[in-house]
């Protein structure tokens, strides 16, 4: 071996604003990417795709959410490469602050809300040169997502997301889904 090893930078930006005609409605610009490189034994490719298969149960059971970069509306893993870059545009509404548990059962929803939302997510193989084929790899979806945050146990903080995406682009098509995730 050349004794290269592998190497990974990623990079996670976001930006809010609120809307001047009500301020509790917000507009959320999500930006995630990431180059790796090295020994390609050595390396891990980025994936996008749609959102993961969740079992709810097991989820709750190991206190272990999931991660929140995906590009709804389309298979698991539809990019792989060795870069990726997800652009994600969010209009957030709330729909209510219901700050209240559910008789003595050990549960505390306290908002729900709303988001209409844009994914916009590429990846290709060569991540410090021209993307090649940067055109045909390119996906995009639109869609929508009711969110219910909730304190399971007096503790633990959990984000219930159900939504529909319809992925524009090859491979793409209609996805409904049911994850407890982070916003993204």
């Amino acid at each position: 071996r050349s004794g290269l090893v592998a190497h990974q930078l990623r990079y996670h930006l976001r930006a809010y604003g609120t809307m001047p005609w009500l301020e509790d409605h917000v507009v959320a610009l999500i930006l995630r990417g990431g180059w790796s490189g090295g020994a390609a034994a050595d390396e891990e490719p980025f994936r996008l795709g749609g959102t993961p298969t969740q079992d709810l149960v097991s989820t709750l059971m190991q206190e272990v959410q999931t991660g929140s970069h995906w590009l709804r509306g389309y298979p698991s893993d539809i990019l792989v490469g060795r870069a990726f870059h997800l652009v994600t545009a969010e209009y957030r509404l709330p729909l209510g602050r219901i700050r209240r548990g559910l008789d003595t059962l050990p549960i505390f929803a306290r908002d729900l809300s709303f988001a209409l939302f844009h994914d916009l997510g590429v990846a290709y193989a060569a991540p410090l040169s021209s993307p090649e084929g940067l055109e045909t790899s390119a996906r995009g979806a639109a869609g929508a997502e009711v969110r219910l945050t909730t304190d399971l146990f007096f503790a633990l903080p959990l984000r219930l997301r159900f939504g529909w995406a319809w992925g524009w682009g090859p491979g793409g098509g209609h996805q409904g889904y049911l994850v407890l995730a982070s916003d993204p």
